[in-house]
């Protein structure tokens, strides 16, 4: 039940699966470029690919990392420009690494369509400041063009429902109710997904287990884009009581053998950057058979993303002895055999 959320989000590589190629065509060198920015990780990363061509089957060629990685080694570097700044105030140079194991295996376990060996990817520990913007910066031997693109970093946000202390503890007992959860746009923050994620503790024969689920919200862009000094725009979702005993019933199985014990909510929200969001939204599935989704790409002399990201998080939500009771009792989760407030089944 638990699932990882990637920060890079699953971004598939640009590639043509064509097995037919013309070999007596022009090749271009084409760069490959994906990255996420956020202030509040301790190491940065950039994966910097190149697109390929050759004779034998694609995906005969994907598996091969000699394929995806360039031969020679290539300059990475990220560049602090704050204010209207006439040259960076900060020169970061990343360090090439493979000590990021990339799994062979999908999350359907399947195996994938590129190579997992010598999975290259360039890294800093160096810290970020939300107060700037960041230019990427590649050079590649031998190559005339230099890759670039520039993002900002999304700036901490408010939220106001719920805080620490505010409610006291979530009621989400009464069906027909709405709980209303509120927050302000971050200073270049533009999509938003919210999730609501319910802890809970599994005992079977004197061994207990934490466990979680997570309820994911659909996304919601902001108005607009906000910039430094720009007020901040309200936003809000509404978490109804019903459909959270439904999720939970859902996604929690039977079991005779065990007692659940409810514990609290997180409220879990992502933000993405403008070039991010307009990637996914582009990157959407289409409706017609017949459309094909365009190409998004913010990297000068490239292709991919490079963006930024955010997540804040307020912790430790109790629930109301009223719904806990209703975990134990109600008619969508009584077979789950959580205790009630009293600790009783």
């Amino acid at each position: 039940m638990r699932k990882i959320f990637l920060s890079v989000i699953l971004i598939p590589l640009f590639l043509s699966c064509s097995t037919d190629f013309d070999v007596n065509a022009d090749w271009q060198d084409i760069t490959i470029v994906y990255s996420l920015l956020s202030q509040k990780d301790s190491v940065h990363y950039v994966k910097v690919n190149k697109a390929f061509l050759g004779e034998r089957d694609a995906y005969e060629m994907a598996l091969q990392s000699d394929s995806i990685n360039y031969n020679s080694d290539i300059s990475v570097k990220l560049e602090r420009w704050k204010n209207n700044e006439t040259q960076a105030s900060q020169i970061i140079y990343l360090e090439k690494t493979n000590d990021i194991i990339k799994d062979s295996l999908d999350i359907y376990g399947n195996t994938g369509s590129f190579a997992t060996d010598n999975n290259i990817i360039y890294k800093t520990t160096d810290s970020l400041f939300s107060d700037s913007d960041y230019k990427l910066v590649v050079e590649v031997p031998n190559k005339k063009e230099i890759v670039t693109s520039t993002t900002g970093l999304i700036s901490d946000f408010r939220i106001s429902l719920p805080t620490a202390d505010r409610p006291p503890a979530i009621s989400l007992s009464d069906y027909k109710n709405n709980f209303k959860v509120e927050w302000f746009s971050a200073i270049n923050g533009r999509l938003y997904q919210m999730t609501i994620r319910f802890n809970y503790l599994e005992i079977e024969n004197k061994d207990t287990v934490k466990n979680f689920i997570d309820w994911k919200f659909p996304s919601q862009l902001s108005q607009n884009l906000r910039i430094k000094n720009n007020l901040a725009e309200k936003m809000f979702q509404y978490v109804n009581g019903e459909s959270f005993f439904e999720f939970v019933s859902l996604n929690i199985d039977e079991n005779s053998n065990v007692i659940r014990v409810a514990q609290n909510l997180d409220f879990i929200f992502n933000v993405a950057g403008e070039e991010l969001a307009n990637y996914i939204q582009i990157s959407q599935p289409s409706n017609s058979i017949s459309e094909t989704n365009p190409e998004y790409t913010n990297i000068t002399n490239g292709k991919g993303i490079f963006s930024c990201r955010y997540t804040k998080t307020v912790f430790d939500k109790k629930l109301t002895s009223q719904t806990i009771d209703s975990l134990a009792y109600g008619k969508y989760t009584k077979n789950l055999r959580f205790l009630n407030h009293n600790n009783g089944l």
